[in-house]
């Protein structure tokens, strides 16, 4: 089995989750980073999984425009969606604002993969609604490394 990775990472996080992703999974697969290559061609692929971090509720706009484009192709796929971000209360709101309805019911697992905060890889405004918003004040790491396994469970 085939399998496409699609993401968006800005800060590293999410590109971290997607290669133990990778190394969990069976078969080949592919990660594409949105933010840096070209929307892929999804000929060939037997399963998609995409994700994305969350950015004041919304995910990255290449993974909001790829799920777009490739929506009705998308639901002909086995199907993953993640996300990483750290504010864990709105994790399911989260999810049902990033990805439509129709792709939510049709994917074999939606996951949340953790997050990270590395302050020396966030600019100032970031920083500032970290320690608002989130009421953190230094580096953090929580890779849900079971959270990870369960999509890759899921996917085979």
């Amino acid at each position: 089995m085939k399998t496409l990775i699609v993401y968006g990472s800005k800060h590293g996080c999410t590109e971290k989750c997607v290669g133990i992703l990778k190394e969990k999974m069976s078969g080949e697969a592919v990660a594409v980073n949105l933010e840096k290559e070209q929307s892929p061609d999804l000929e060939g692929f037997s399963a998609v999984v995409i994700g994305s971090p969350v950015y004041a509720g919304q995910i990255k706009k290449p993974v909001a425009a790829f799920i777009q484009s490739q929506l009705d192709a998308l639901q002909q796929k086995r199907v993953g969606l993640f996300l990483v971000g750290g504010n864990l209360e709105q994790m399911e709101t989260q999810m049902n604002t990033a990805f439509p309805e129709s792709l939510r019911k049709h994917a074999l697992a939606t996951e949340h993969f953790g997050y990270a905060y590395d302050f020396k890889k966030l600019n100032f405004f970031e920083r500032k609604i970290i320690q608002v918003i989130g009421k953190v004040n230094n580096n953090q790491e929580n890779i849900e490394t079971g959270n990870i396994e369960k999509m890759a469970d899921a996917i085979r």
